[in-house]
């Protein structure tokens, strides 16, 4: 009985209300602060994807833009079409060479894919989505200018294009695991591509 003649006494006194109005908002403050750090968090992570989403549309954009895909179509091919200077913005004249369209598209290519891949290194685009559905080129690229990157790291930065070859090193990894047969014929053209490249 003594415990409950010491409540009674308690919530007699003076003090009472004031007490259970202070504990009431320490109460109160204490869930309002677990439910906002929560709703902090959540925002955080919404905002986060949403800004790996936009960069990552931007980069679906780049890789679609109808000058990238004519560069690439260079890089590829032995004898770019004449329609190919014209996208890339290349008068023809009569002095014209071959190897100033490769290197204008080499350098295109590679330089955007170093970019993305300097994105992916910091995390600032979802990979599994990008490699995903850009194994192809980024392969195909990597393949088509793997020899003039080798070159510059003699002359040049030894880090040249590393966030490229990083990009390409996850890339075949998903490529082997999940598109093996798409993986086996990008081999072949790897064995294809002419020492001399330009790039």
């Amino acid at each position: 009985m003594p415990i409950l003649e010491i409540i009674n006494s308690f919530f007699s006194s003076p003090q009472a209300p004031a007490f259970i109005i202070t504990a009431a908002g320490l109460i109160v403050a204490i869930i309002a602060y677990v439910f906002e750090r929560k709703k902090f968090k959540t925002t955080q992570e919404f905002e986060g994807k949403r800004f790996t989403t936009t960069i990552l549309i931007q980069v679906i954009q780049q890789l679609n833009d109808i000058k990238h895909r004519e560069a690439r179509k260079v890089l590829y091919e032995e004898l770019p079409p004449n329609s190919s200077y014209e996208i890339l913005g290349i008068s023809l004249k009569e002095d014209s060479k071959i190897n100033d369209i490769k290197k204008l598209a080499s350098d295109m290519v590679r330089g955007d894919l170093n970019e993305i891949a300097t994105l992916s290194r910091h995390g600032l685009i979802d990979d599994s989505i990008f490699i995903k559905e850009f194994y192809w080129i980024i392969l195909r690229v990597w393949y088509e200018v793997e020899l003039s990157i080798i070159e510059r790291r003699k002359d040049g930065p030894s880090d040249y294009m590393t966030n490229f070859e990083d990009l390409k090193n996850k890339t075949e990894d998903f490529a082997k695991t999940y598109r093996n047969e798409d993986y086996t014929k990008l081999q072949k053209y790897r064995k294809e591509v002419p020492k001399d490249r330009i790039g």
